[in-house]
C-alpha cells in the first residue's frame, strides 16, 4: 500500500505502533512526515499528542514535521485533554524542541487543566519544563 492512500488515523497508528516497537525505518517516517505535514491542518488535537509522542519515543526529528506539530499545537491549544498537553510537553523535552512560544501556550493550557491532571501528567510536564531548562515558577506562575 502507498502511505499517501492511508487515511490520518491510519497514519497516526502506523507511527504509533512503530514508536511501540522501536522501528526506526527512516524512509517509511519520512514518507509518514511529509503526508502529515500536508494535512497538518485535519489532524485532531490526539493525532498531534499522538505523532509527537511517537517522535520523541523514536527520537525522530524532522523539522517540518515538529514546526507543523508546534503550529498546530498552539492554534488549538485550547482544544487538548491533559493527558494531549502532558504528551506534548514531554515530546518537546525529548527532542530539546525549546520553542517558547509553544511552550507557553502548553504551560499555560496545564495550568488551567491542572485539576483534571493525573499524577503521571503533572509529574511528566513538571519533568518536562526542568529538562528544557526552564524553571517551573517560571513557566507556571505566569498564568
Amino acid at each position: 500500500a502507498r502511505i499517501g492512500s492511508f487515511s490520518l488515523h491510519e497514519l497516526t497508528s502506523l507511527a504509533s505502533a512503530y514508536a511501540t516497537m522501536v522501528l526506526q525505518d527512516t524512509a517509511i517516517l519520512h514518507s509518514v512526515a511529509a503526508v502529515l505535514v500536508e494535512n497538518m491542518s485535519k489532524m485532531t488535537t490526539q493525532d498531534v499528542s499522538k505523532v509527537s509522542w511517537s517522535c520523541s519515543k523514536l527520537l525522530y526529528v524532522n523539522e517540518q514535521l515538529i514546526d507543523a506539530l508546534s503550529s498546530a499545537s498552539i492554534d488549538h491549544i485550547s482544544e487538548f485533554q491533559p493527558a494531549n498537553l502532558a504528551n506534548v510537553v514531554w515530546s518537546c523535552a525529548k527532542l530539546s524542541n525549546k520553542n517558547e512560544h509553544l511552550i507557553d501556550s502548553l504551560c499555560g493550557a496545564s495550568m488551567n487543566l491542572v485539576e483534571e491532571f493525573s499524577a503521571q501528567n503533572l509529574a511528566n510536564t513538571v519533568w518536562s519544563i526542568a529538562t528544557l531548562g526552564f524553571t517551573v515558577t517560571e513557566k507556571m506562575e505566569a498564568f
